[in-house]
């Protein structure tokens, strides 16, 4: 299984608060909508004195903690899990083990679905288009 870690100093600040969206929002992890109604995830974090805050859909929360079950808890903010997801398939197809040609396939499935929800999200964005 891959390794997570980190060369950065931990946060001094990590909060993640359920909303119900009043209007449309992006993903901050895979650029497809959040729509009014829909419960989504607003995370906030401070890394070094800046601030960080980022909108997650419920799809991508689901990834997150997919990954957060696999990884003995350890998470990225939201914006950079499509990297740790990236960088866990290298990984395992560099030093596989026992299960690992399982976990590739669920973590590219899992890219693919975050693609289309990007590209649906980019269709919809276009001159001309349907609202969602």
């Amino acid at each position: 299984m891959c390794e997570v870690s980190y060369d950065d100093e931990p946060a001094a600040v990590w909060s993640n608060v359920e909303i119900t969206a009043r209007k449309q929002h992006q993903c901050s992890t895979c650029d497809g909508f959040i729509r009014p109604g829909q419960v989504y995830v607003k995370h906030f974090s401070v890394f070094d004195g800046r601030p960080n805050s980022e909108k997650v859909c419920p799809s991508c929360v689901a990834l997150i903690e997919k990954y957060k079950a696999l990884h003995d808890g350890a998470s990225w903010v939201p914006s950079h899990m499509r990297h740790a997801v990236d960088d866990c398939i290298e990984q395992e197809l560099d030093d596989p083990e026992e299960g690992s040609s399982k976990r590739i396939r669920m973590w590219r499935a899992e890219l693919r679905k975050m693609d289309a929800r990007a590209a649906t999200a980019k269709r919809r964005a276009q001159p001309g288009a349907v609202a969602p």
